[in-house]
């Protein structure tokens, strides 16, 4: 099953460390993570894993034709006004359902090279728009809001554990490497919190931590392969002062991946959203707005393959946007995941987006699927989402117990698993349908969750063997962490 693919590629970090980012000392407090005990007290645990796997894992579990790459949503528009209600072109990358190209109100799609480009028409009756954070469905058909700039520049690296543990790469000498069991399976973060100022505000911060294994090594063991990932984050300010401009200026020959400005003219919006660039010149500003960081914090940085480097803006969905209707227009058009709610890059969006699906599937099968099952929809995920992502309270106070006591109507049928070449193991199989002819359906689902349970505890408990726990030491009140 998905669940077992997924945790079998997850990252289970041992400890959170933080560091002052000019002296490079390592604060006294630190948080421990244990996920077998946070499976005992909520019977789920938090694991990261890489985009890509949970891409490959996703499309690998769809059906054939129903994910295409090399399109993208270019209009939308109502029924009403005699317009198709969405048109696609080739170029970008972009998932899109499969189908007939033939506009008979079907929800049809097709794609064409991104050679040979062309325009393709689609009519629909409903439009559940996926597009992103930078939903174009959501700007031309919605209520036309985008995401805020936080004048806040990212960059974004990975490198091999390999190049670290050998030297290649110089590792940070806070994180003890060669005599702390941890270093390469917590994460480290660089703030500018010192034991004299413990509530400075990150306005710039250096995180470093495990990102899992290469795309070829999906063993649950892991193993070759592991990466670290580093990302370095300051305000538009200080690249500014230093004499960078943002977005980055378009370099007067090739080296870098700088995106063009769209035909007919480019909005402040679509400058800020095509400035991700990877190449020289963001590895070279990376380096640059790193000059305050102890100097073997910086090598790490220096030492990065420029290709690996990625550089980006933030942006988020302000709380203020969450207001009933932003989401469907109570015709035929909803928002999901990112194009609906976009928070802080912290693994919240990914989880957000698949319970959007969840939820929406079981109120489709209850309702059927019009403008009421929407309007239901949004009501039931529009708090939830806010508060997940908007906490404002330094803990997660109000953000932790709602992940940790998720829980969702199921949409999968117990005899449908228990089948011929379904994914439960024979034994469990003839279980589910023995408590299915003696119970009922729930009764099979109450068998297909206890082995789901057990499978997961056997997963993390086989990821997570042989390790040494780090004791959480809480901080002084009002220490500013990064969750």
């Amino acid at each position: 099953m998905r669940k077992r693919l997924l945790l079998a590629q997850a990252n289970f970090f041992s400890a959170i460390y933080q560091y002052n980012d000019t002296s490079g000392q390592r604060m006294p407090w630190v948080t421990g993570l244990a996920p077998t005990e946070t499976l005992d007290r909520y019977g789920i645990t938090g694991g990261m894993v890489p985009w890509n796997a949970l891409r490959s894992i996703l499309y690998g579990g769809a059906p054939p034709g129903l994910v295409e790459f090399g399109c993208k949503v270019v209009g939308c528009a109502a029924p009403e006004d005699n317009r198709p209600a969405a048109n696609t072109t080739g170029g970008g990358e972009s998932a899109a359902g499969g189908g007939s190209d033939a506009g008979d109100g079907g929800g049809a799609y097709a794609s064409a090279p991104a050679a040979a480009p062309r325009e393709v028409l689609a009519r629909a009756k409903f439009v559940i728009a996926a597009d992103g954070f930078f939903s174009r469905v959501r700007r031309v058909a919605g209520d036309g809001s985008a995401p805020v700039f936080q004048r806040s520049v990212r960059w974004l690296a990975n490198v091999p554990q390999a190049d670290l543990v050998s030297g290649r790469i110089p590792a940070p000498a806070a994180i003890k490497l060669g005599t702390d069991p941890t270093a390469l399976i917590s994460s480290h973060v660089w703030l500018p919190a010192s034991l004299e100022n413990l509530t400075a505000q990150p306005t710039r911060g250096f995180l470093m931590y495990s990102a899992g294994t290469d795309e070829a090594s999906g063993s649950e063991g892991g193993g070759g392969g592991a990466r670290m990932i580093w990302t370095l984050f300051t305000r538009v300010e200080t690249l500014e002062a230093a004499g960078e401009a943002y977005p980055m200026r378009a370099p007067a020959a090739g080296g870098d991946t700088v995106a063009a400005a769209a035909e007919g003219g480019t909005t402040a919006l679509e400058t800020v959203q095509l400035s991700n660039t990877t190449g020289p010149r963001a590895h070279e500003r990376a380096v640059l707005m790193s000059a305050h960081l102890p100097p073997d914090v910086r090598a790490i940085i220096a030492a990065t393959e420029p290709e690996r480097v990625l550089e980006f803006g933030s942006h988020i969905h302000s709380p203020d946007s969450y207001v009933p209707g932003a989401w469907t227009d109570g015709r035929g058009l909803l928002l999901v995941g990112d194009a609906a709610h976009t928070g802080r890059a912290d693994g919240q969006g990914a989880n957000l987006a698949l319970e959007d699906a969840a939820v929406l599937g079981a109120l489709v099968r209850q309702h059927g699927l019009g403008p009421e099952t929407f309007r239901v929809w949004e009501a039931a995920r529009m708090q939830r989402a806010r508060d997940i992502l908007h906490d404002p309270t330094p803990e997660g106070s109000l953000r932790f117990p709602l992940i940790y006591s998720a829980t969702f109507e199921p949409l999968w049928c117990p005899l449908k698993l228990a089948g011929p070449g379904g994914p439960l193991p024979a034994e469990v199989a003839a279980e589910v349908q023995a408590a299915v002819a003696g119970g009922g359906l729930d009764k099979g689902r109450e068998v297909v969750l206890a082995w789901s349970r057990r499978e997961v505890r056997r997963i993390v408990e086989a990821r997570v063997a042989g390790r040494v726990w780090v004791e959480s030491v809480a901080p002084p009140p009002g220490v500013v962490r990064m969750r």
